[in-house]
């Protein structure tokens, strides 16, 4: 018999982490968009052609486009999205594979042949290894709350529908 602390601490640790797999998703089209937005524009100002445009233009025009063109590289080596494209990818895929664990162990806390000690222990475990998942990410990416909330939201109401007899 599984009683209903762990009953919750299951659930609770199945929201986060498909929370976390659809916040590592969100997260990582977002620095997508934004890595090839500073890539665009430094390939639109990379060919010969700009610096024809440039110095036809001339004055305070070419210093302000050579401004530009050195933020844009300045900011591809700061933000260093690739990185962090790279972290967020693994984290979700992970998260996807514990998750999978964690709905198994869902449907195992019901089974009469569970006892709290054994579903407590592989709990434990599957926390272990979402803390190893997670933690890449937690060092290489600022949180965003917007995306946070929304993600949240979701992983409740998927997971609620797809366990909506059994959820606490």
């Amino acid at each position: 018999m599984v009683t209903e602390a762990t009953r919750r601490a299951v659930w609770n640790d199945l929201l986060d982490v498909s929370r976390v797999a659809r916040y590592a998703e969100a997260m990582g089209s977002q620095y997508r968009v934004r890595h090839l937005s500073i890539r665009l524009g430094l390939l639109v100002a990379a060919p010969g052609s700009m610096a024809t445009l440039l110095d036809a233009i001339g004055g305070q025009w070419r210093i302000g486009f050579g401004l530009a063109i050195a933020v844009l590289i300045a900011a591809d080596f700061m933000l260093d999205y690739g990185t962090k494209i790279a972290v967020l990818s693994s984290t979700k895929r992970e998260c996807n594979v514990l998750e999978a664990e964690w709905r198994e162990l869902w449907l195992d806390v019901d089974s009469p042949e569970s006892t709290d000690a054994e579903i407590r222990r592989r709990n434990r475990e599957l926390g272990r290894q979402f803390e190893r998942a997670t933690s890449p990410m937690d060092e290489q990416v600022r949180v965003s709350h917007r995306t946070n909330v929304r993600c949240t939201r979701a992983a409740f109401e998927v997971t609620r529908e797809r366990y909506a007899a059994s959820s606490p």
